[in-house]
């Protein structure tokens, strides 16, 4: 049997591209609007969840009540004659059902607390987002302050609601247990209303009760905003990012002008004859801050090395006595100076005659006193000599300049003297520089305005040849070679580069040499007058530039030059490095103590909420909370009042309230719960007492009213 053929692939982990982080590019805004999302979201989840099961639960309960023969109709029946019919499908029942479930239960409470959670993660969400980031700027003017204010108010503002419904159920617990002077329902409606009413009733209840809990947190709510809003601070500070506004200019090759092959551009000629007059080629850093830093990077420049050779130098030749003076003719003898390593300098002295009519002949002999020549120059061959001149291995160039010396009475004009010039010619200082192609690693910062530029390494790396291309090719000395197979960014046929390594081919030194005003000399000029030798004003120099050199010395005039083609290949390569720049931004400090006394509110609220739900639940009492119909409904006996004419007054009414006792229950000529004046001692009360039923009476008469009620209702529309 023929099995079709399956192909098995793993993928190395390592060689699969990573996944990308989704949120890695989130916006700080977006991050806290995610926060807060959840935060909601996951609080409609839970009040969606236990609405339907409460409502289930609820209904399921009321239905059960409705069908059971009602205990309250046999403990009410002293009271009436007949029986209650019910109709559950009623319109009325129906509306009466939805009332139940909303109005005698602690649903709009708990609804209430889960929003004021909610707010209050929805604060610390916001904070936790924003801690330590730039000062945000939101839409429409929005300030950060001002939406943390909006969600503790909406936390505070749920609080107050629910600590003032505790407090006013707390009231009915109360009364419902122990007679207590009418003016604490005053008391407690107070405390339930505002801090003012609740600051009395802790001066008054001094903590004995759970309503002193609701009383603290309704005062203490003074305080949730001004903490919250000392959470926020906006201090400044420095920030250091990455930006392409701070860019400083690289090179990785020097070409002199990839269109022009093997020849010489004129911006590379420009570049190093304005090395020869001016110095301003330093590394121009961007820093529109002032303050700005790079990481290390490389740069291909062009480098000199100077040393002084005075020790090695000897002079060849320069013998003026070999002149032949009686002869009168022209007459010219080698004068040169020999380093090791490098080319001698060939020079002269030259003897002339001048002769003048009605004037006796002139003689006139020129003698060197400063002269420069190319040393060496690194060779277009196959196989290198690794020669090192001044440290530096195979040198593109080497430039060498020496000073003769005179003594000071040949210097100057001697009347009286006869004397021969040259005849003591000396060197009185020899100096050889290299220029070479170089690496250069910057360490580049920019600090209240002012730049800082230092040089971390200089590598002169390596000269090698290219027999495919006939070439001279350089790379620094950590970079691999350019071999033939490999495909570089071709700019000319001669020229080919790899910037990855900072490598490239087409380093001719020929090119930088014809670009250079050497060689050169600065001359003595010696006349014999009579009837003595004197030295000529008229200065003997090769050119203005040889001049220049001489006037600024080598050093310094090949340190320009060499700065002047760097800036020029800089200028070429177009290639930019991006640095940090250092800006102060006010940012969001968070000072997160500030937030324990509104999250410590919050807990006793949800506390205070818990135990009077348990304890109206242990003591059976009706759930009436802060609303006022009760003491409509269910308010003072008619045998409570006096008969006096004397309740118009606030004073009256207080004064009376405050000597009369009353408690909650069932009165002798009522079927409803009222406040009865308590002149019998402690007297009947609906929470669980002797009586056993009573509370089940009380609880049905409440029942048969609430359906009495309704059917007038109904029939009115």
């Amino acid at each position: 049997m023929d099995f079709p053929a399956v192909l098995l692939r793993w993928d190395d982990a390592e060689s699969s591209s990573p996944s990308p982080n989704p949120t890695k590019h989130l916006s700080v805004a977006g991050k806290a609007g995610i926060g807060i999302g959840v935060t909601m979201g996951v609080l409609l989840g839970f009040l969606i969840g236990f609405s339907l099961f409460y409502f289930k639960r609820r209904r399921t309960h009321v239905a059960a009540r409705d069908q059971e023969p009602s205990q309250e109709h046999q403990l009410l029946h002293y009271g009436h004659s007949g029986s209650i019919q019910k109709n559950a499908h009623s319109p009325s029942a129906h509306h009466h059902h939805w009332s139940s479930v909303l109005l005698d239960s602690w649903f709009y409470e708990s609804i209430a607390v889960c929003f004021s959670i909610a707010s209050f993660i929805a604060i610390f969400c916001t904070l936790l987002v924003y801690n330590q980031q730039k000062t945000p700027k939101l839409p429409s003017g929005l300030t950060l302050n001002t939406v943390v204010s909006i969600l503790a108010t909406c936390s505070k503002s749920s609080l107050l609601y629910i600590v003032g419904e505790c407090i006013g159920q707390l009231r009915w617990i109360s009364f419902g247990r122990y007679s207590k002077p009418l003016s604490d329902v005053q008391a407690y409606d107070s405390a339930s209303r505002g801090p003012w009413g609740s600051l009395i009733m802790l001066l008054k209840d001094k903590g004995y009760s759970l309503a002193s809990l609701g009383a603290l947190v309704t005062v203490l709510g003074l305080l949730f905003d001004p903490f919250v809003q000392q959470i926020l601070t906006y201090p400044v500070r420095e920030v250091t990012q990455n930006s392409s506004a701070a860019s400083i200019q690289q090179s990785r090759y020097i070409i002199p002008d990839p269109t022009l092959g093997s020849g010489m551009s004129t911006g590379f000629f420009d570049a190093a004859n304005a090395g020869i007059w001016t110095d301003n080629f330093d590394l121009e850093p961007k820093c529109p801050s002032g303050d700005c830093t790079w990481p290390l990077f490389q740069s291909v420049e062009l480098c000199t090395k100077c040393q002084d050779v005075t020790s090695s130098a000897k002079i060849q030749g320069c013998q003026t006595s070999s002149f032949n003076m009686s002869s009168r003719q022209d007459q010219t003898i080698s004068c040169n100076i020999s380093l090791p390593q490098l080319s001698p300098y060939e020079g002269s002295i030259s003897l002339s005659y001048e002769t003048m009519q009605g004037i006796k002949p002139v003689t006139e002999m020129v003698i060197p006193e400063k002269v420069v020549w190319v040393g060496h120059s690194l060779p277009l061959v196959q196989t290198l000599s690794n020669k090192t001149i001044g440290g530096v291995e195979n040198p593109l160039l080497v430039i060498a300049q020496a000073e003769f010396s005179l003594p000071a009475s040949e210097m100057v004009e001697s009347p009286g003297k006869q004397f021969f010039p040259g005849t003591n010619l000396g060197l009185s200082n020899v100096t050889e520089c290299v220029l070479s192609l170089c690496s250069r690693t910057y360490n580049v910062s920019v600090s209240s305005g002012q730049s800082s530029i230092r040089v971390e390494k200089e590598d002169f790396g390596n000269f090698y040849f290219k027999p495919l291309n006939g070439t001279t090719c350089w790379k620094p000395s950590s970079s691999p070679y350019m071999n033939s197979t490999s495909e570089y960014a071709l700019v000319d046929y001669s020229y080919r580069v790899d910037t990855d390594n900072f490598a490239f081919c087409g380093a001719h030194a020929s090119v930088y040499q014809d670009a250079l005003p050497f060689p050169g000399e600065k001359a003595w000029t010696f006349s014999d007058t009579i009837p003595y030798w004197i030295l000529e004003t008229t200065e003997n120099i090769t050119s203005s530039e040889i001049k220049k050199v001489f006037e600024s010395g080598l050093e310094t005039t090949l340190s320009n030059i060499a700065a002047a083609v760097s800036k020029y290949a800089r200028d070429m390569s177009g290639i930019i490095v991006s640095g940090q720049v250092t800006t102060s931004e006010s940012y969001v400090s968070v000072h997160w103590p500030w937030l324990i006394l509104p999250a410590l509110l919050l807990l006793l609220g949800v506390v205070l909420l818990v135990s009077t739900g348990t304890l109206n639940r242990c003591r059976k009492t009706s759930l009436w909370k802060s609303s006022v119909l009760p003491l409509i409904y269910h308010g003072l006996e008619k045998d409570s009042f006096d008969g006096e004419n004397g309740y118009e007054s606030m004073s009256k009414m207080e004064s009376s309230a405050s000597e009369t006792r009353v408690k909650l229950g069932l009165p002798d000529t009522e079927n409803r719960l009222m406040l009865i004046e308590d002149e019998r001692g402690p007297g009947i009360s609906i929470m669980g007492s002797s009586v056993g039923n009573l509370d089940a009476k009380s609880t049905a008469h409440a029942v048969i009213e609430r359906q009495r009620m309704t059917r007038r209702y109904s029939s009115v529309w």
